[in-house]
């Protein structure tokens, strides 16, 4: 039986090499992670509607497509004006001094953005359901499946 031999100095070289490289790794990690469990705020009515279709196969999602593709600037647009009443939001709590009366004004256009953004989806979803079959309408009032 042939045995292999390192010598002591590449032995400590490749563990610590080993150390090195599971902290870059675990560090890479981290970082996904907290992108993926920190979702952007507020979430776009594109992704919710992205989501929410993906629930759909055959011809369902066609027609889910169609109706989203058909509404996308709107959908878009709505998804602009939440990032900057979101981006008034956090300027105005930063503000120095600060307003009380300005943050409740950019709180209160952060309000319609949400309402503005709940309705962006609600009529997309009511023109998609008028076209989905039993099944589709059925995965759709199911939306999202919790296992």
């Amino acid at each position: 039986m042939i045995q292999a031999r390192l010598r002591p100095r590449w032995t400590s070289l490749i563990c610590w090499g080993s150390v090195l490289l599971n902290i870059v790794l675990v560090t890479i990690l981290i970082v996904r992670a907290e992108q993926f469990f920190m979702p952007s705020f507020p979430p776009s009515p594109e992704k919710v509607l992205e989501r929410i279709g993906g629930s759909l196969e055959g011809r369902d999602r066609e027609v889910f497509d169609a109706v989203t593709a058909k509404r996308l600037p709107e959908i878009k647009a709505t998804a602009a004006r939440a990032k900057e009443a979101f981006k008034s939001l956090q300027a105005e709590i930063a503000r120095d001094p600060f307003d009380a009366d300005r943050l409740e004004a950019a709180h209160k256009a952060m309000g319609q953005v949400r309402t503005d953004m709940d309705a962006v989806i609600y009529d997309t979803l009511k023109t998609v359901i008028r076209d989905l079959s039993p099944d589709g309408r059925k995965r759709l009032s199911e939306f999202p499946k919790r296992p």
